[in-house]
């Protein structure tokens, strides 16, 4: 199977890159060598392989446009979506019939942390944000700023920066930013760190804070957290409310910045509230809600299910 590549970084392991890891992992070589999936950049098509695009991005994306092309459209048997809101978002705005589209979600392998565990002891509650900063980080450095002045007994570490995709030049813009962060007493700032280590880090956080600015159409910081054992603070914008399940203290999202930032600020004071003091969310004890979290993200964002989804789906294509 040819899957392609990132054009400035072979290297990269962004969202998109582990995702085809784990198509790799889980699903038989054999079968996946009758396809090119073609994954989110459609560069260099092979006449002899049933063609696949696998789009992770929005339809409003440059590369997502390209489809609004028949001739580029025709070149592929399916658009393979990673949520129903991408989905329909394809067939609205790029007019890509629903015959020709599928849904196969992102997914992850899940966490082996013990959720009682990392309640037994919170001398501080600790805050994560893993993206890249165009996705709201400047919106949680405002805001953490302010909450840390009434509450010094809390802590983020944030793992961003573009390293991830090859794309360092991206980073400049973004400098002032990362160094606030570096500068601040309450932040650890760790740039980008492997994919494995990260998983370790959602092992001992509490809170996902996820003040995202960025239609996202899937979302697998939030389902590694989500299995993790992390209270999910984040808003509505895009697939958010889809990947969540109802599972996330979520507000409405707002394009005017300092909006946004009030919304924000009273989620995640309300959140870390609910974290040290076990407040009840919806009738069901704090460890009880996230242990229903896990299990549900655990059983049906499970690559090992996905895996079986997509051997599925190709075997039906080959007519097999």
């Amino acid at each position: 199977m040819m899957l392609s590549k990132n054009e400035v970084n072979e290297n990269a392991r962004g969202g998109s890159e582990i995702q085809a890891e784990y198509l790799n992992k889980y699903v038989d070589n054999e079968l996946l060598n009758n396809f090119q999936i073609v994954v989110s950049r459609i560069r260099e098509l092979e006449d002899d392989k049933i063609k696949l695009f696998w789009t992770k991005e929005t339809a409003k994306d440059p590369e997502s446009q390209r489809l609004r092309d028949q001739y580029i459209l025709d070149k592929f048997l399916f658009i393979i979506h990673n949520s129903d809101y991408q989905r329909a978002q394809f067939h609205e705005l790029l007019q890509v019939p629903f015959s020709k589209q599928h849904v196969l979600k992102n997914a992850i392998e899940p966490s082996s942390v013990k959720i009682s565990q990392k309640r037994v002891k919170l001398d501080k509650i600790k805050l994560i944000y893993s993206s890249t900063p165009q996705r709201g980080l400047n919106i949680l450095y405002s805001v953490f700023n302010e909450l840390y002045k009434e509450d010094s007994n809390v802590e983020l570490d944030v793992f961003s920066s573009f390293d991830i995709y090859g794309h360092q030049t991206r980073n400049a813009p973004f400098e002032p930013l990362f160094q606030l962060c570096r500068d601040h007493p309450g932040i650890n700032y760790h740039g980008s760190v492997s994919h494995e280590e990260l998983l370790e880090e959602t092992k001992k956080s509490h809170i996902l804070a996820f003040p995202s600015t960025w239609e996202e159409s899937s979302c697998t910081t939030v389902l590694e957290n989500a299995s993790a054992g992390n209270l999910i603070i984040t808003n509505n914008l895009g697939a958010l409310p889809e990947t969540t399940a109802g599972f996330a203290l979520m507000y409405d999202f707002h394009l005017e910045t300092n909006v946004h930032a009030n919304r924000f600020f009273n989620a995640l004071k309300y959140g870390i509230s609910v974290v040290r003091n076990n407040i009840e969310i919806d009738g069901l004890s704090l460890e009880n809600h996230l242990e229903k979290q896990k299990e549900y993200i655990d059983r049906f964002y499970n690559w090992e299910l996905r895996g079986r989804e997509w051997s599925t789906f190709l075997r039906n294509i080959l007519g097999n």
